[in-house]
């Protein structure tokens, strides 16, 4: 039967004859590589270098395929387990050991009870081949296959989902035990999720369903053939690869923004890492590396302003300028209006003096106006200069101590906001200076009222 068989993972059998004795012979391949139960027990074990989950995974799609190609051609393995599939040094994967195989149409050889025979193997606890035997190995053998019932292209797919769920979590899925014990625990239904079973291992979800599917104990109700394995894993691997490459392309693109970052003096640098490092995150959002360095962008003030930034902060002082000329206008239209009335009522009737203080509210509330057409620190201060002189003559009009000081303490809190500290050191200063000339034009007797 295997010499029917031409496929890759197959091994050539060369020539079948007899000896000059009689005895039969066959000459076939010899493959070297180490087994695949091997490689798991390694990875058990913590080997150094263990094969990643891709590339058993790459393996077992190659036996999946290797099985289906049997099947078509009517030949059921029915002892596919770990140690009959050799994996060789450069990707190769061979299913060994057809010994127990047979064809569909043909009858039940070997078929059985389990007796005596049962012993242990240096792999596996092995139903050894013969006469009134179950043919096969506990460790992968399907629920109607520990029973002696009908064996076909099911049994294979039930090994296959076995092995697939071992190579996953690197345990066995039937657990071990005597011969009935295991026997029971098969018939019965074994539990084949991972995540249940092995929730460390970490098995990603398609993965443990495909398991489960493909172990269900009716053979109607499992996977409908091995090359379904295949393709359902070929599928997983595309999207895994997938996945590989935009880590890959994440980790470039977080190279790229560490080098921006480096040089993020320049404003167009640190714009540059930032577009780098977003683009890192999209690709994977699972990047440390990515996710530390935004962390790092975004608490490090960058050393000059960038533009944009810039920009903002003049629109914000210009506003801030605007709503202070406003406010002045609205002041020093106020004072032009009741101006006329106070000075009536603190009989004040010197004409020069009523005119001069007039013309210079009128001043303030035309620089205000200045202002709020042509927002600036230079205009702002102008209406204010213009406001503090009107309250200073108004100081040698009537007391320094009845209106100046009200006048005095309203122009310095509302100048004394501005941002820059130069100005707020004008305001100040002119304040104070003003207060000390109304004091002195007191004391001197200069007061026109």
């Amino acid at each position: 039967m295997q010499g029917r068989l031409e496929h890759p993972a197959i091994v050539p059998v060369y020539d079948v004859g007899t000896t000059p004795e009689g005895d039969p012979f066959f000459t076939m391949k010899r493959v070297r590589g180490r087994s695949l139960a091997q490689a798991l027990r390694q990875q058990r074990e913590g080997d150094a270098r263990p094969l990643t989950r891709r590339k058993l995974l790459t393996a077992f799609s190659q036996l999946c395929a290797a099985v289906h190609y049997a099947h078509e051609r009517g030949i059921v393995h029915r002892d596919i387990k770990p140690s009959n599939v050799m994996l060789g040094a450069y990707g190769e994967v061979y299913l060994l050991d057809w010994g127990v195989a047979k064809l569909m149409d043909a009858g039940e050889d070997g078929a059985g009870t389990i007796g005596a025979s049962f012993e242990e193997s240096g792999e596996r606890d092995v139903v050894t081949t013969g006469q009134g035997v179950i043919m096969g190995s506990l460790s992968t053998m399907s629920p109607e296959q520990a029973v002696g019932g009908d064996v076909g292209a099911p049994a294979d797919v039930y090994a296959l989902g076995a092995i697939l769920f071992e190579l996953l979590t690197l345990e066995p899925l039937h657990p071990r035990g005597s011969a009935n014990e295991m026997v029971g625990a098969i018939t019965r239904g074994v539990e084949a999720r991972a995540s249940v079973r092995c929730p460390a291992a970490e098995v990603p979800p398609e993965l443990e369903a495909l398991c489960v599917a493909a172990t269900r104990p009716p053979p109607q109700d499992r996977v409908s053939s091995a090359l379904v394995l295949h393709e359902e894993i070929e599928r997983f691997l595309d999207g895994d690869r997938d996945l590989e490459l935009r880590r890959v392309s994440s980790a470039r693109h977080a190279d790229a923004a560490e080098r921006a970052a480096a040089r993020a003096c320049d404003a167009e640098a640190r714009a540059m890492a930032l577009r780098e490092v977003g683009r890192a995150l999209a690709q994977d959002c699972a990047n440390d590396r990515a996710v530390e360095l935004l962390v790092r962008i975004l608490t490090t003030p960058p050393r000059t302003v960038p533009p944009e930034v810039q920009a903002e902060n003049e629109a914000s002082i210009r506003a801030d300028l605007r709503t202070g000329a406003v406010a002045g206008m609205v002041v020093y239209g106020a004072i032009l209006l009741v101006a006329a009335p106070v000075f009536w009522a603190l009989e004040c009737r010197d004409a020069a003096s009523y005119t001069v203080a007039h013309v210079l509210w009128g001043l303030a509330f035309a620089a205000s106006v200045l202002a709020g057409r042509a927002p600036s620190y230079t205009a702002l201060s102008a209406m204010y200069a213009a406001g503090m002189l009107a309250t200073a003559y108004v100081s040698t009009i009537f007391s320094p101590f009845l209106v100046v000081p009200g006048l005095l303490t309203a122009h310095a809190a509302a100048f004394a906001v501005a941002r820059p500290r130069r100005v707020q050191g004008y305001v100040l200063a002119l304040a104070g200076a003003v207060c000390l000339a109304t004091i002195v034009a007191e004391t001197t007797g200069s007061a026109a009222c």
